[in-house]
């Protein structure tokens, strides 16, 4: 009786997969207005018909799923090829695979893998259905895009692993896997904050061009909308507002880092965060409310792909320097030198510092200190921000700009005596 009622749930569940695929074609084939050869019903038998042969494949025969997958794959071919023949014209076989896809998943079910068959089924069915948007990416989409993709995969796969995992120089500061390591990680925050922006930035206004820009390089976009502010004086308080959206955005790559590298950072580390990241969202709140309908970008922002080789290679050089300042002001300066590290490396970038900072908690220097130190490169990056926005900008820029950045950097240098006794 158990059985039965395993198997009766099984194919249900089965049903219910192919029930989904096939009201996304079906909707889709509909909205075309195209007579596709597989709709509802026809994706519920394939769910249905891989379940059945995975159950006959463990009671009677092992050649049961190979089989049925067989003879649906040689429907589908048929039916494929005969539309093709009948219509004269090249035809994609999106459909078609899914058709395969949806028997595999029905049989995947049947072995008891659940979770994973609802999982791919819904995949299948999002995939299906953003077939529109997937193309005005790839419309999108740079040659340069394309091989800074191919040299992502090549550091990572092929680089990474040769790199010998060993320390060298003095204390033992550099090792070349663990500093790639880092290189990967922020060249990959920065590489999907790039395409996060190419994808819907441009196109939808001043503050999530701000906010996806921030995920690529905020010091890119203070200076674009630094210059578009000089461009346009009347656009100042909304420059403002997405120089203010960059720079809070870089409290989320903060805590990023420090979970991905030293999780344990994080149990005093977010009453910093969350002191800069409040007042951020605040004070662009309160730019954005005098600036809603500045929402025009003309001319698209200026953020040029972060993920180059040269680039690569220049912050792999930088973490390692960092690395080795903060590991000697640790060991020889602890209460001076790191943050002094700090704030001179936060000029340009928080995540040099962060990484090393995280990485070397416990074993060079307490907790407490690395917290510090990574709040003063964070307050110091802020500044740098402001010096940036008003140095290129117009000069209706700079009250809105230094109100709410300073206000940010009051907020988060009020936790730093906290710190210090949490």
């Amino acid at each position: 009786m158990t059985d039965q009622i395993d198997i009766l749930r099984s194919m249900g569940i089965a049903t219910l997969i192919g029930a989904l695929i096939g009201l996304e074609r079906e909707y889709t084939h509909q909205l075309k207005g195209e007579k596709g050869f597989a709709g509802l019903r026809t994706f519920m038998f394939y769910a249905l018909l891989g379940n059945i042969s995975a159950w006959l494949t463990k009671t009677t025969s092992p050649a049961m799923l190979p089989l049925g997958f067989a003879a649906v794959a040689l429907l589908v071919g048929v039916t494929y090829l005969r539309g093709s023949m009948m219509e004269w014209t090249d035809r994609g076989m999106t459909t078609e695979v899914a058709a395969l896809v949806t028997f595999l998943l029905g049989a995947l079910v049947a072995a008891g893998r659940v979770e994973a068959a609802v999982a791919f089924g819904v995949i299948v069915a999002v995939l299906l259905s953003a077939k529109p948007t997937l193309l005005r990416w790839v419309e999108r989409i740079t040659t340069e895009d394309l091989y800074t993709t191919l040299k992502f995969a090549v550091i990572t796969f092929v680089v990474l692993p040769i790199l010998p995992n060993r320390h060298y120089g003095p204390l033992d500061a550099f090792n070349p896997h663990e500093i790639w390591i880092m290189v990967v990680l922020i060249s990959g925050v920065s590489f999907l904050g790039y395409v996060a922006y190419k994808l819907y930035g441009p196109e939808r206004g001043i503050a999530l061009s701000g906010l996806l820009g921030g995920l690529a390089s905020s010091t890119a976009v203070s200076l674009s909308f630094g210059r578009r502010s000089k461009d346009n004086p009347a656009l100042a308080k909304s420059c403002a507002m997405a120089i203010t959206v960059a720079s809070t955005v870089m409290v989320a790559r903060i805590a990023v880092l420090v979970v991905v590298v030293q999780p344990s950072l994080f149990r005093i580390l977010w009453i910093p965060l969350a002191a800069l990241g409040v007042s951020g969202v605040a004070t662009s709140l309160w730019l954005w409310q005098g600036s809603r309908h500045d929402t025009a970008i003309e001319g698209g922002l200026e953020i040029a792909n972060p993920f180059r080789l040269s680039t690569v290679i220049a912050f792999g050089a930088a973490f390692a320097i960092v690395l080795f300042l903060v590991k000697a002001a640790g060991k020889f300066l602890p209460v001076t030198g790191t943050p002094m590290v700090a704030a001179i490396s936060g000029l340009t970038q928080v995540d040099a510092i962060t990484l090393s900072v995280a990485k070397l908690t416990g074993t060079t220097f307490s907790a407490n200190l690395a917290v510090g130190a990574i709040l003063i490169a964070a307050l110091s990056n802020t500044v740098s921000k402001a010096l940036i926005g008003i140095s290129v900008g117009d000069r209706k820029i700079r009250r809105p700009l230094l109100t709410a950045l300073g206000i940010v950097f009051l907020s988060g240098l009020a936790t730093l005596p906290i710190i210090y006794f949490f």
